[in-house]
C-alpha cells in the first residue's frame, strides 16, 4: 500500500488531466436561480455518481455539502478500485472537498495510468447541450378540436401567447442532444419554471423524459391549481437545463402562457406578506338603547310615585308637624343633609349615572350619614335620659315637701 500523501497527489494529477473546466454558462443565472440549483443538488447520496454530481455541482456554485466528513466517508466506502468511472468520481469529489484524502494501491495506479496512456482512448465528459424539436401545443380536453402546435427554435422566444384553462391544456415537448455528436442527452437537472408577471409568484416543475428520451411537460389547470394557488394571470415559461458535465447550462425564456382558473377557485383575499403592519382598530359598538315610552306615561307614573310625599306634606300642614326635638347640632344637620343627598343621588342615577358610579358616591354619602346619624341618636338618648332623671327628681322633691 502506497503512502496516503503520494497517492493523493497522484489522484489529483489524474484529476487535472481528466477533468474539464468549470461551468461557463452562456445565460447568466439570477441569484434566485442559483439558490434553486443549490437546493436541487443538496440531496442524499444514493451512489458514488450522485455524490459526484452533488459535490462538484455545489462546488461550482461556490457552496459545499453540509457534512464534509460524512461525504468523504461515503466516497471511501463506495469506491471500487477496479472501476475507472468509480475512481474518476472519487477523485473529482475528493478534490472538491476540503481535507478529504483517498489512498489507492499500486494496482489502482497502474489501472489509472493505462486508462490515460497514449494507447488508450480518452472519453470526453464535458459536452455542449442543444435543444431540438421544441413544440408548444394547446390540447383540447374533449379532443373535439385538433391540437395547435407551434415549433420554436432555441434561443428565440415563441411569438404570441398560449392559453391553458378548464377547456384546454398546455404541453411542451423537446429533446436534448449533444451539439458535437448529435447523441441524445439526459442531463441531471431539467426544470420548467412558470413566473407570474404581475404577482411574481413562481412554480417549478421537473421535466421527465420518456422511453424515447423526449421530454414532455403538460399543464392541466384542474390538477395544478394547488401549486398555483388558483391565481390566474400571464406566466413566463422558462426552461432550465443544468448538469455537472455541461459546458453551457441553459436558462431559456420559451414563451408566455395565460393560465385561467375557474373564478370559484380563485383566492377570495390576498393576505399581506408583511405580518408586522398595524392592524385595523376594532371599534366596539354598544347596543342602541330601547325606545322610551311617551312623556305623558312617564309624567303620570312620576306623579303617582310622588303623591304619598305630597300627601305627607299636606297632613303636616293640616295637623301640624312635631319638630320640637330638631336641633341645629352639627351631627343633626349633617345627617339630614346626607339623607337628602342620597335621595338626590337616586334621581341623578336615574337620569345620568350608571350603577358603578352611583355605588361609589353612595358609599361616601352613606358613611358620612351613618356616622352623623349615630352621633345624633346618641345625643338624643342622652337628652331623654337626662329629662327622665330630672322628672323623677322633681316628683321626689314634691312628695317630700307634701309630707
Amino acid at each position: 500500500m502506497a503512502p496516503p500523501g503520494s497517492s493523493t497527489v497522484f489522484l489529483l494529477a489524474l484529476t487535472i488531466i481528466a477533468s474539464t473546466q468549470a461551468l461557463t454558462p452562456t445565460h447568466y443565472l439570477t441569484k434566485h436561480d442559483v439558490e434553486r440549483l443549490k437546493a436541487s443538488l443538496d440531496r442524499p447520496f444514493t451512489s458514488l455518481e450522485s455524490a459526484f454530481y452533488s459535490i462538484v455541482g455545489l462546488s461550482s456554485l461556490g457552496a459545499q455539502v453540509p457534512d464534509v466528513k460524512k461525504a468523504c466517508t461515503f466516497i471511501k466506502s463506495n469506491l471500487d478500485p477496479s472501476n475507472v468511472d468509480s475512481l474518476f468520481y472519487a477523485a473529482q469529489s475528493s478534490q472538491a472537498l476540503s481535507g478529504c484524502e483517498i489512498s489507492v494501491s499500486n494496482e489502482t495506479k497502474d489501472l489509472l495510468l493505462a486508462a490515460v496512456s497514449e494507447d488508450s482512448s480518452v472519453t470526453q465528459i464535458s459536452t455542449e447541450v442543444g435543444i431540438t424539436n421544441v413544440d408548444l401545443s394547446t390540447v383540447d380536453k374533449d379532443q373535439s378540436i385538433a391540437p395547435k402546435t407551434t415549433r420554436v427554435t432555441y434561443p428565440a422566444k415563441a411569438k404570441g401567447t398560449f392559453i391553458a384553462d378548464s377547456h384546454q391544456n398546455f404541453a411542451l415537448f423537446f429533446q436534448l442532444v449533444d451539439v458535437n455528436t448529435g447523441a441524445e442527452l439526459t442531463p441531471h437537472q431539467t426544470f420548467v419554471r412558470l413566473h407570474n408577471q404581475k404577482t411574481g409568484q413562481e412554480v417549478v416543475f421537473v421535466a421527465e423524459p420518456d422511453s424515447k428520451n423526449v421530454y414532455k411537460f403538460e399543464l392541466d389547470t384542474s390538477e395544478r391549481k394547488i401549486e398555483f394557488d388558483s391565481a390566474s394571470g400571464t406566466y413566463t415559461l422558462y426552461l432550465i437545463i443544468g448538469d455537472a458535465t455541461l459546458k453551457n447550462p441553459i436558462l431559456w425564456n420559451v414563451a408566455d402562457v395565460v393560465i385561467k382558473f375557474p373564478e370559484e377557485d380563485a383566492p377570495s383575499t390576498v393576505l399581506s406578506k408583511n405580518l408586522f403592519t398595524p392592524k385595523q382598530e376594532i371599534q366596539h359598538l354598544f347596543r342602541e338603547p330601547e325606545k322610551r315610552p311617551p312623556t305623558v306615561v312617564s309624567n303620570t307614573f312620576t306623579a303617582l310615585i310622588l303623591s304619598p310625599l305630597l300627601l305627607l306634606f299636606a297632613l303636616w300642614i293640616r295637623i301640624g308637624a312635631n319638630i320640637s326635638n330638631f336641633t341645629f347640632a352639627p351631627s343633626t344637620v349633617i345627617f339630614h343633609l346626607g339623607h337628602a343627598a342620597m335621595l338626590g343621588l337616586m334621581y341623578v342615577y336615574w337620569t345620568q349615572l350608571n350603577m358603578f358610579q352611583t355605588l361609589k358616591y353612595l358609599a361616601i354619602l352613606g358613611s358620612v350619614t351613618f356616622l352623623a346619624g349615630n352621633r345624633m341618636l346618641a345625643q338624643q338618648a342622652i337628652k331623654r335620659i337626662a329629662a327622665e332623671q330630672s322628672s323623677r327628681l322633681a316628683k321626689y322633691r314634691t312628695l317630700r315637701t307634701a309630707h
